[in-house]
C-alpha cells in the first residue's frame, strides 16, 4: 500500500486545517485561493520539497457557518517523492468522497449554494463515528486499490508551487505532455475545461479562414498594385503632356500677350494726352468765356430789338454745339476743329471789339445812325448829368410795361443754375438764381420757377431749389423757366449726363 498524507481545510468559520502536521506552509496557501476560476470545483497539482500535492478544491459560492461568503473548502492527498499517473481516477475518487460523504455532514448546499454546516472539521459525525475519521477511510482503501499501481517516484524535480499556473481539461490528463507541463510548473485541472484538440480545431478552422481571407487580400491587393501602377504611368504621361502643353501655350501667346501689353501702354499713353488736349481746350473755352460775355453786353447795347432774337438762338446753338462737342470730343482731329473754332471767334471777338468800336450809335429813338466827327464841347457837371439822363434810353422791358422800377433788361440777364451748368447729375442739389450775364447782381421783378423735365406735367422745383430724381435717363433735356406776370422771361435748357 502506497504511503499518503490527506488533508482536510477550508472555512468553516476561520482558515482550518484538518488531518497531517506536515508541510502547513503549503496548505496556508491556499487561504488566498484564487476567485478567477468559475467552475464549481477545481484539482490544483504542486511540486513542494521533493512531494506531489493534489487538492480538491471547491470555492464559487461557498458560504462560512454563520453564512459569510468567499469562504473555501479543500481535501488535499500528498505522495511524498513520488507521483501519480492516473489523475483523472484520482479526481473522481475526490468527487465521489465530496458528493457522498462531506455534502449533507459538512456542506450542505441549497439553491446553488455551498454553505457550511459545522464550525469545527471535528465536530461533525457520520453515524457513530467523526466524519473526518470516515473520509480517511474511504481515502486509504480507495488509493490502496486504484491509485498505488500508479505512483511513480517523482526524482529530484524542483517545486511548482510558486510558478505560473497552466490550465488543462480533465479530458487531457495523464497524457505525456500533461506530465511534462506537470514538472515544470503549477497544474489546475478544470472538468468543464474543452479539450485543447477541440480548441486547436476550432482555431484551425479560424486559422483556415484567416488564410483564405489573407490570400483574397493579397489578390486583391496586388490586383490593386497593379492599376495603381497604370494609374501612375497614366499620371506620369499626363504630366508630361500638361507641361508640353504648357509650354507650347506660353510660347504661342507670350507674344501676342506682349503686343497687347504694349498696345494698352499706347492707349494708356493716349488717353492721357487726350485728357491734357481736353483740359487745355476747357481752359481755352474757360478763357474765352468772358470775352464772349462781353460781346454779348456790346451787342445787346447796339442791337437791343434787332438783332436779340437771331443773337439768343445763336447763343442757344453755340451752347449746345459746345455741350455736343463736349463730349463727342475724343482724337486729335477733333482736338484740331475745336482749335479752328476758337481762332475763327476770337478773329470774330477781335474783329467787334477792336476793329469795329464805334461800328454804329443809337440815337434817343433807338434809331441806327452813322458815327459823326463833330467835336463834343464839353459841359459843365450838371448840363452833363441832365444830359445824361435825357439821353439815357428805355430797355426793353420798360417799353413792354414789365419794367417800373428800373429793373434791368432781361436781355442783360441770364439763369445761373449754381452747382451745375449746362450738363446736370442725378441726385444732386441745385439752385437758381437771375444774374446778370457778366454774373453780377440783377435787379429784376420777382417772378416764378418753374422746372420741367421733357414733357413731364408737374415741375420738379421748389422754389429756386431743385433735385433730378435718380431714375432719370442720360440724355434727357431739362427746361428751367422765369415766369412774370404769366410770361416766361427767361429760359434754359440742360442736359443729363451721368
Amino acid at each position: 500500500m502506497s504511503t499518503f498524507d490527506l488533508y482536510l481545510h477550508g472555512t468553516p468559520k476561520g482558515h482550518q486545517i484538518w488531518g497531517s502536521d506536515k508541510n502547513h506552509d503549503y496548505i496556508d496557501t491556499f487561504y488566498n485561493h484564487d476567485s478567477n476560476i468559475a467552475d464549481k470545483a477545481a484539482m490544483q497539482i504542486d511540486i513542494c520539497m521533493g512531494d506531489s500535492y493534489y487538492t480538491y478544491i471547491r470555492q464559487q459560492e461557498v458560504y462560512d457557518s454563520n453564512g459569510r461568503p468567499g469562504s473555501f473548502f479543500a481535501m488535499t492527498v500528498c505522495f511524498p517523492r513520488s507521483f501519480c499517473t492516473n489523475v483523472y481516477k484520482l479526481y473522481q475518487i475526490f468527487e465521489t468522497v465530496y458528493s457522498k460523504v462531506c455534502v449533507g455532514s459538512l456542506i450542505a448546499q441549497k439553491q446553488n449554494k455551498e454553505i457550511f454546516l459545522v464550525s469545527d472539521f471535528e465536530s461533525s459525525r457520520s453515524g457513530n463515528s467523526a466524519t473526518v475519521d470516515k473520509i480517511h477511510a474511504i481515502f486509504v482503501k480507495n488509493i490502496a486499490e486504484l491509485i498505488a499501481p500508479f505512483i511513480s517516484p517523482l526524482g529530484n524535480v524542483p517545486d511548482t508551487f510558486n510558478k505560473e499556473k497552466k490550465q488543462y481539461s480533465l479530458i487531457e490528463v495523464d497524457s505525456p505532455l500533461f506530465f511534462d507541463y506537470f514538472k515544470k510548473q503549477s497544474i489546475v485541472v478544470l472538468p468543464n475545461l474543452e479539450p485543447a484538440s477541440i480548441v486547436n480545431q476550432t482555431i484551425s478552422k479560424q486559422l483556415n479562414s484567416v488564410i483564405s481571407q489573407k490570400k483574397s487580400l493579397e489578390s486583391s491587393n496586388s490586383q490593386l498594385q497593379s492599376e495603381n501602377s497604370l494609374l501612375l504611368k497614366e499620371n506620369q504621361s499626363l504630366t508630361k503632356q500638361l507641361h508640353t502643353s504648357a509650354s507650347a501655350s506660353e510660347k504661342k501667346y507670350s507674344s501676342i500677350i506682349n503686343q497687347l501689353k504694349s498696345d494698352l501702354k499706347a492707349t494708356y499713353q493716349e488717353r492721357d494726352e487726350l485728357k491734357t488736349k481736353i483740359e487745355d481746350a476747357r481752359s481755352s473755352i474757360d478763357l474765352m468765356d468772358k470775352p464772349f460775355q462781353k460781346l454779348t453786353r456790346l451787342l445787346a447795347g447796339r442791337f437791343p430789338e434787332n438783332a436779340k432774337k437771331d443773337f439768343d438762338e445763336y447763343m442757344e446753338s453755340s451752347k449746345k454745339s459746345h455741350a455736343k462737342y463736349s463730349k463727342t470730343i475724343r482724337t486729335s482731329r477733333l482736338n484740331s476743329i475745336l482749335l479752328a473754332i476758337i481762332i475763327a471767334l476770337c478773329l470774330v471777338i477781335l474783329y467787334f471789339v477792336a476793329l469795329k468800336p464805334n461800328f454804329a450809335n443809337i440815337n434817343s429813338n433807338g434809331r441806327l445812325t452813322e458815327p459823326s466827327d463833330a467835336v463834343v464841347t464839353p459841359k459843365s457837371d450838371n448840363e452833363a448829368t441832365e444830359a445824361n439822363s435825357a439821353s439815357t434810353p428805355l430797355d426793353a422791358n420798360a417799353e413792354s410795361g414789365t419794367n417800373t422800377n428800373n429793373h434791368d433788361s432781361w436781355d442783360s440777364c441770364l439763369i445761373n443754375i449754381v452747382g451745375g451748368g449746362d450738363t446736370i447729375v442725378n441726385s444732386r442739389n441745385y439752385t437758381l438764381k437771375v444774374q446778370k450775364k457778366d454774373f453780377t447782381a440783377a435787379n429784376v421783378p420777382r417772378g416764378q420757377w418753374l422746372v420741367w423735365i421733357d414733357s413731364r406735367d408737374q415741375p420738379i422745383n421748389k422754389d429756386n431749389k431743385f433735385i433730378l430724381p435718380t431714375e432719370t435717363a442720360t440724355g434727357t433735356n431739362v427746361r428751367v423757366d422765369y415766369v412774370v406776370d404769366g410770361r416766361v422771361v427767361l429760359n434754359r435748357t440742360l442736359k443729363v449726363i451721368k
